[in-house]
């Protein structure tokens, strides 16, 4: 059974139709015992059966890239994105890393474009501010396959987007030109794409692996997206939350924590501004970084489902998950025949997950030799492989 499949055992449960019914409303909910991947699964359950924009705000880096993870284990690599901070401190461009300015851009994209996926973030991501929807789309060119696109217009734009001319792209920001082929490497994607052109038309337009120069998918049409993070220099800028609509849905963790993650950041940039305020071409902090204030009165206006144990919203109505953390075995193979044992005896569905084949056999050869001498008690054991991952497991 495919992950995509499995999700939909889950639109039996009660909270799943709860959850859908309550989309339609602007109710806060606020859920108190979730435990291991289990709220991953039903969003993502929610996702394939109802597609929408939605929000997920974990406490920190590591937990969002668990959330992510299984999300993508769950969907696909393309229905939910990680949207991660620029760099580790307010000011320090030094530390900005050039694989988190893509993601961010290519989530911009993705959202300007009224993609209804499921972004995955932290409150660090969210401190920094963003252009605005309307400077994005000034600030973005679109182009298709059969269309009429002299190549020196296109490079006039990519050099107004401040994209620079090599003799290869290495990174993105660069382009490269051999007779009627134009390498472009945009900020709205994780690898660039090869546009052939026929005269003034374009031909054809590729990603491709810029390691080996193979193609790896060919596409209708792309967005050219340059660095929207220095655009904001420039530019109108706005609280990354704008991105959402009223009709989109928002999950934070803990939302009183992430309001102090932003304002304990915005602090470090109020700080770090008092250093260089007299001979830095930046911005001051109000401009460029979002307040806690500014947050809070974001996510008040919007649909809120807190999932971390905590309430921050007086009126959210509570919900009482009766979900379990998975027993931990610590290798002991007796005390994981044994959960299988009492799961079977009490009529629980009981699945096994893992990416490895290999690793299932295993657990199968176990079960055969531990019960080797009571053939009757071993065929009762039963259990489903699922053949994805997930990072942890729970019970229900």
């Amino acid at each position: 059974m495919n992950s995509i499949k499995w999700l939909s055992n889950f639109e039996a449960h009660p909270l799943f139709s709860f959850l859908e019914d309550s989309f339609l409303t602007d109710e806060k909910l606020a859920l108190k015992g979730n435990k291991g991947s289990f709220l991953n699964v039903l969003i993502a359950a929610l996702q394939v059966k109802k597609p929408l924009k939605q929000l997920i705000i974990a406490n920190d880096k590591e937990e969002a890239a668990y959330v992510y993870n299984d999300l993508q284990n769950l969907l696909g690599d393309t229905k939910a994105l990680y949207y991660p901070a620029s760099s580790t401190s307010p000011y320090e461009t030094s530390r900005t890393q050039n694989a988190n300015i893509v993601q961010r851009a290519e989530v911009l994209s993705e959202l300007n474009n009224k993609a209804k996926k499921i972004i995955v973030t932290y409150p660090e991501a969210l401190l920094e501010k963003v252009i605005t929807k309307k400077e994005l789309s000034k600030n973005s060119h679109k182009i298709k396959v059969g269309e009429n696109l002299p190549m020196d217009f296109l490079i006039d734009v990519l050099f107004e987007y401040e994209f620079s001319r090599e003799q290869f792209v290495v990174e993105p920001g660069q382009f490269a030109v051999r007779g009627g082929l134009m390498d472009v490497w945009s900020y709205s994607n994780d690898k660039p794409f090869r546009i052939e052109f026929f005269g003034d038309e374009i031909e054809s337009i590729r990603a491709f692996d810029p390691s080996n120069q193979l193609s790896i998918s060919k596409y209708d049409n792309i967005q050219i997206l340059p660095n929207v993070q220095n655009k904001i220099i420039q530019q109108e800028q706005t609280s990354f939350i704008d991105f959402f609509g009223l009709s989109s849905i928002i999950w934070v963790k803990d939302v009183q924590f992430t309001l102090d993650k932003i304002e304990e950041g915005y602090q470090k940039a109020v700080d770090a501004w008092s250093q260089i305020k007299n001979d830095s071409i930046h911005q001051p902090p109000h401009d460029i970084y979002t307040t806690k204030n500014g947050l809070k009165d974001l996510i008040s206006k919007t649909k809120i489902i807190e999932y971390g144990g905590t309430q921050f919203f007086a009126k959210a109505i509570n919900i009482k998950l009766n979900i379990t953390p998975q027993p931990n075995f610590n290798k002991n193979f007796t005390l994981l025949i044994d959960d299988i044992k009492k799961n079977n005896a009490n009529n629980y569905a009981l699945n096994i997950i893992s990416d490895n084949p290999k690793q299932i056999e295993r657990i199968h050869s176990i079960i055969e030799d531990h019960e080797a001498p009571d053939k009757q008690i071993r065929e009762t054991l039963s259990f489903t492989p699922q053949y994805f991952t997930l990072h942890e497991g729970f019970i229900d």
